[in-house]
């Protein structure tokens, strides 16, 4: 069977000029002009280009980090190093649990049945990742043309919106593919003794349930939602500052584990190490599997769903003004040059 493309993280940048000249000069840029450490002409923001085989996820022959094992991206410049580490604080959805696709569907079936109807793409909602469903929400109408939302509106839309969610979470999309390579780490530090928090926009009553059904929930001290910090959510440090207060430990002991922009924000203006697991060779190893039992038109969706992640990815990241585009690290979080 042809290999299917199912996931491609192009040089989609602001500005770039063209992906030529990224395949051209397949570097790690920073908008520093930093390349792992080392000084040099600051030109283009170049994302990782990945496939996803029937078996394994393997590098482009263009992308810019060589994986060989569990490597992690690094997106701060601090860095603990692991005799130092005493905690570490997860995003949820997108981070542990594959949930992004479903809620899509959910929230794209409400735009739908609105009146007037609101165009939503995949690609916008990944755009929107760590956000509240209420900034969500205010974010779709204004990209719609309409006027930001009324308190009134939003409660209307979010009640809409769970019954939409329901049916989801009835469906084939539910419950959410876990995140191999990231459970592994959670369990991992567990048997370390390394103090876990999740620090999430997520809806309270999925997350609880899922970490329950992924048999985890016992290993983390702290859970911090959107709602404890409101209404300085991600990209606002307040969540992760306040995880870590809860589990008693300095930030700048604290590693977190995001998938989103504004997430990754977040991490980083709370003075935290931030990794972006979506770089991770391994990250879409559910994906792989569930695409054995998918028909023709669910492989397409999850191909275009896959793809729209890493457009929306790759335009965040050519727009970065904060931290660096990427570290690769090894599995001791090492760089690797």
């Amino acid at each position: 069977m042809v290999t299917k493309v199912v996931a491609v993280l192009a040089a989609v940048a602001s500005g770039v000029e063209g992906l030529s000249s990224a395949v051209r000069d397949p570097q790690i840029v920073t908008r520093s002009g930093l390349v792992c450490g080392q000084k040099r002409k600051r030109e283009v923001a170049v994302t990782p280009v990945y496939q996803i085989t029937q078996g394994s996820v393997v590098p482009d022959k263009h992308n810019p980090i060589t994986h060989t094992g569990d490597h992690w991206v690094r997106v701060t410049n601090h860095r603990i190093p692991d005799d130092k580490l005493e905690a570490a604080i997860f995003d949820f959805d997108g981070t542990i649990v594959d949930s992004m696709r479903a809620y899509f569907f959910g929230l794209k079936r409400t735009c739908d049945n609105w009146t007037p109807k609101l165009q939503v793409s995949s690609e916008d909602f990944y755009g929107y990742g760590g956000l509240t469903i209420n900034q969500i929400i205010t974010n779709i109408f204004v990209k719609n043309g309409l006027e930001a939302p009324s308190d009134a509106t939003i409660k209307l839309f979010k009640q809409k919106e769970d019954e939409d969610l329901k049916e989801v979470r009835q469906s084939k999309n539910w419950p959410p593919g876990e995140i191999n390579p990231v459970t592994d780490l959670i369990k991992e530090y567990h048997a370390q003794g390394i103090k876990l928090a999740i620090a999430t926009s997520g809806f309270p009553q999925d997350v609880e349930e899922q970490l329950r059904r992924l048999g985890i929930y016992d290993y983390f001290e702290a859970m911090v939602f959107s709602r404890d910090v409101a209404p300085r959510g991600k990209p606002h440090p307040d969540i992760y500052l306040e995880a870590a207060r809860r589990l008693n430990v300095s930030p700048n002991k604290c590693r977190v584990y995001e998938d989103g922009e504004t997430g990754l924000l977040s991490g980083y203006r709370a003075e935290m190490e931030v990794i972006d697991v979506t770089y991770h060779p391994r990250y879409h190893e559910y994906g792989v599997e569930a695409m054995k039992s998918m028909d023709e038109q669910e492989r397409i969706e999850f191909q275009e769903s896959s793809e729209a992640l890493y457009r929306a990815k790759g335009k965040q990241v050519a727009l970065r003004e904060w931290g660096r585009f990427g570290e690769l690290c090894d599995a001791k979080y090492n760089s690797v040059q």
